[in-house]
């Protein structure tokens, strides 16, 4: 599959497509991970208030739905080409970018798949959804400069907020309206207010920052990808380092108790830190499941 995957990727290429806002080509881990479960390229990850936890397989073209007991459900098997973001609606229903079509895809409860955009969209990569139910998209675009921000509405409407990006990858909503987005080839964390002016959160301390997710209290936490760690910006636009040690992180989530979620995508895993610092693999997996 990983073989099947790059060589799509070489494809995308040769036709002007981006392989990936961040994707190292040296970031392949020997398939292997979670006890009892395991992890082709693990690129985005999203938490529900009960704890479940989803996590896109970039190469195996599935969304994983982790419960809290470790349980795993297959999603999206067969109808993915190239998933890289994931975003959670209140009621579990899950919405994936996948790259690969060009679209957005929404995987409801019993695991039913629907396709609810591509026109417009060139690489889908990164994913959030406002409190109203919009989709927020950070589309990577074919080459650096290209990229954009924009809102899907739930009568399917299409708005750019933001153009001339750098590959952004992934795009985080605060509570008061502000949305964040790694601008990964310009190294920096931009922020878009509700009048859309576009001004800098932070730079110079990232080196390909990937995933990011709004925390308790505004606190913006960024998968630094090529730094190998995960760092956080306080509302005064302090950063600091969180933890390192990871190969290559790329998605990045945090549930209300303030636990981050991390995929560690170079090892092929996927981590939590607590409030405390430590770092910790997933409880062990019990199995696997299909929906039915």
């Amino acid at each position: 599959m990983f073989l099947a995957n790059t060589l799509l990727a070489a494809a995308w290429l040769s036709v002007g497509l981006p392989q990936g806002p961040t994707r190292p080509l040296t970031a392949r881990a020997p398939h292997c991970t979670l006890p009892g479960e395991k992890f082709g390229y693990p690129d985005g990850v999203a938490v529900a208030p009960d704890g479940t936890v989803y996590v896109v397989d970039t190469d195996s073209t599935i969304l994983k739905k982790i419960s809290p007991t470790g349980q795993v459900t297959r999603l999206g098997a067969g109808s993915l080409v190239y998933p890289t973001g994931v975003a959670l609606a209140p009621d579990g229903t899950a919405y994936v970018a996948d790259a690969g079509n060009h679209s957005i895809v929404r995987i409801g409860l019993g695991g039913e798949v629907s396709r609810l955009a591509s026109r417009g969209l060139v690489y889908p990569a990164g994913l959030a959804l406002g409190a109203d139910g919009a989709l927020y998209i950070a589309d990577a675009g074919r080459e650096p400069g290209s990229g954009a921000v924009f809102k899907l509405s739930l009568t399917g409407r299409l708005q750019s907020l933001a153009t001339g990006l750098h590959r952004p990858s992934s795009v985080a909503l605060a509570t008061d309206g502000t949305v964040y987005v790694t601008d990964t080839e310009s190294n920096s964390i931009l922020k878009i207010n509700s009048l859309g002016e576009i001004s800098p959160v932070a730079g110079g301390e990232f080196n390909k920052p990937h995933g990011l997710a709004v925390g308790a209290h505004g606190a913006v936490y960024v998968a630094d990808t090529y730094n190998n760690r995960v760092q956080r910006i306080d509302s005064a636009g302090n950063v600091t380092t969180v933890t390192s040690g990871f190969h290559y992180p790329s998605g990045i989530a945090v549930d209300r108790a303030g636990v981050v979620y991390v995929t560690d995508t170079g090892n092929g895993m996927l981590k939590k830190i607590n409030p405390t610092g430590v770092v910790m693999l997933l409880p062990e997996m019990a199995g696997a499941t299909r929906p039915h």
